[in-house]
């Protein structure tokens, strides 16, 4: 039988599930759509990983472990949750191995940018590389870092909140409670806040065509694809995005030094000149020598790292 393990990437509105090989081959894959609160995540969880582990497709694999990545701060040793989840209220003191307990197989949980970081060291562009930040854009910004090839996890498993560092003092409101946190300008949903700003302002361009005013039917790959036609108001979109990652990763590269930046999520298809941008803004707020080996480049794995990540857990 060939080897194979169950990953969960959990988020705040949906699950993704999928058989990964020790190869990082996605076997079988999909995702469920779910509330963000508690007990809708739980029962999505146990539901889909009934739904893979009871399936005749998976009979000739030998399923050796459950992988999840979950956002927050997660006890890697006891699967419990603590802290804030700004994006699943109620979400502290779950325990992950708990969830999953009734399949009797071995569990292994982390925070899911560490997992897509896990993944990526593993079969992705961070393979080969001992020295690396991951940092992933969404809903909010994960972070991950590795140091000689192993991920970091901290004195109490709460390392690599990047997205958490303050650039805007009296900014706008985090989940996490503070103010002005990288995350509302860098993330997706703090991008879009900024493009709404601007386009209130310019109404004028191909984005603001698009929308017909109606800012709210903006999608996030509306301004990465004018950006890369050059619609001016979707480029000081991305600028101001860019700006505001660079200046809340600069201390991280500083301080540790990397040899590789890892950039996930949609953002990315802003493409080659988004990547342009990002590292000449990072030129102008890390210490020099710290970066000057350094490479940014986009995830190998794409959207399917956390997934994969998740399953490689154990394996690395």
């Amino acid at each position: 039988m060939e080897r194979a393990a169950l990953g969960i990437d959990i988020g705040g509105t949906s699950i993704k599930f999928g058989i990964v090989s020790p190869e990082g081959r996605l076997i079988r894959h999909h995702s469920l759509i779910t509330k963000s609160n508690r007990d809708d995540i739980i029962a999505t969880i146990k539901s889909g990983a009934r739904e893979f582990l009871g399936s005749k497709h998976i009979d000739e694999y030998n399923i050796e472990h459950i992988g999840m990545g979950s956002p927050g701060a997660v006890n890697v040793e006891s699967g419990v949750m603590f802290g804030v989840s700004a994006n699943i209220p109620g979400w502290s003191g779950t325990n992950l191995k708990e969830i999953v307990r009734e399949f009797g197989l071995p569990t292994h949980v982390d925070n899911d940018a560490n997992a897509a970081l896990c993944g990526e060291l593993s079969v992705g562009a961070g393979r080969n590389y001992e020295h690396v930040i991951y940092v992933t854009i969404g809903t909010g910004v994960g972070g991950g870092i590795a140091i000689d090839n192993k991920v970091h996890h901290g004195a109490n498993y709460s390392a690599s909140e990047i997205g958490h560092t303050i650039i805007h003092r009296n900014g706008r409101k985090c989940g996490c409670g503070k103010r002005g946190c990288m995350e509302q300008y860098a993330s997706v949903t703090g991008m879009m806040k900024t493009a709404k700003a601007i386009l209130m302002k310019k109404q004028t361009g191909a984005l603001w065509k698009l929308c017909d005013g109606q800012i709210e039917d903006l999608k996030p790959e509306d301004v990465t694809r004018e950006f890369v036609n050059g619609d001016p108001a979707a480029v000081e979109i991305i600028e101001r995005q860019a700006s505001a990652l660079a200046e809340g990763i600069a201390p991280a590269i500083s301080l540790l030094n990397p040899e590789l930046l890892i950039i996930g999520g949609a953002i990315t298809d802003a493409g080659q000149e988004y990547f342009k941008a990002l590292t000449d803004k990072i030129g102008k707020s890390a210490y020099p020598e710290s970066h000057e080996k350094m490479r940014v480049v986009k995830a190998k794995l794409g959207g399917k790292a956390g997934v994969v990540g998740a399953a490689f857990l154990r394996w690395v």
